[in-house]
């Protein structure tokens, strides 16, 4: 269903510029990434794997391999969500399970993620799964409404540059944990995203970095580089 009508002004832009080509919202759209995960304050772990979002539905999965100690340690990792729960799995060497997390909090942060990285999957907005709204006329606010499993509502601001590029999103409200505790906190979260080029024949920016801001102190958790898309079979 096409709703791009029914989309603030910036954001019908951003589609006119981002959607050379038709885009099939049955498929899913698989993400070739690497990039650099902070585990801890000034130590970046290198990591290589794909991302695959719905655009007809609130889903992902991100498959990575995050490399600890070079040739000696490292995970494989499993975050994502569908409609009904959201999870983060670890396992040492892709064998031991060292993280398996889910619930309510859990749903709400990949919830939130999906939002922020839908300038990876721009023909996402034209399914009609989600809500927007404009704020002035340049950003506009995103969402997904809330329901029996989510609770509240989710939303994120996107933000657009003059040529109607995507240049930063932001979640006021997602669940972090404090260092060396399991107490979550509500905290802001932002990414910001450059070098926009076509690639798997959609417009997205290629380069990012994101993370929390406590107190409005900026802590950088992930660097992300886009290297390569495309459609691939949904798995629904």
């Amino acid at each position: 269903m096409d709703t791009s009508n029914e989309l603030p002004a910036i954001a019908r832009r951003w589609l006119d510029r981002s959607l050379a080509g038709t885009a099939s919202l049955e498929a899913d759209w698989q993400l070739d990434q690497h990039g650099e995960l902070q585990f801890r304050p000034g130590r970046w772990a290198p990591w290589r794997g794909r991302q695959t979002m719905s655009p007809a539905r609130t889903s992902f999965s991100w498959r990575v391999r995050l490399t600890v100690v070079p040739r000696f340690l490292w995970l494989c990792i499993d975050d994502g969500c569908d409609e009904d729960e959201g999870w983060g799995r670890a396992r040492l060497w892709g064998l031991f399970k060292s993280i398996d997390e889910h619930g309510p909090h859990l749903f709400r942060t990949q919830v939130s993620r999906y939002l922020t990285d839908l300038p990876f999957a721009p023909h996402a907005a034209l399914a009609g799964h989600l809500e927007w709204r404009a704020d002035g006329r340049d950003a506009v606010w995103v969402g997904v409404p809330a329901g029996e499993r989510l609770g509240g509502a989710v939303e994120a601001r996107l933000v657009f540059n003059d040529d109607a590029d995507v240049i930063g999103a932001m979640v006021p409200d997602r669940p972090r944990k404090l260092p060396d505790s399991e107490t979550l906190v509500d905290t802001p979260f932002r990414v910001g995203f450059a070098a926009h080029t076509d690639v798997g024949g959609l417009r997205m920016p290629t380069r990012a970095e994101a993370g929390f801001e406590p107190d409005g102190a900026a802590q950088p958790l992930m660097r992300i580089r886009i290297t390569d898309a495309r459609e691939v079979p949904s798995d629904t």
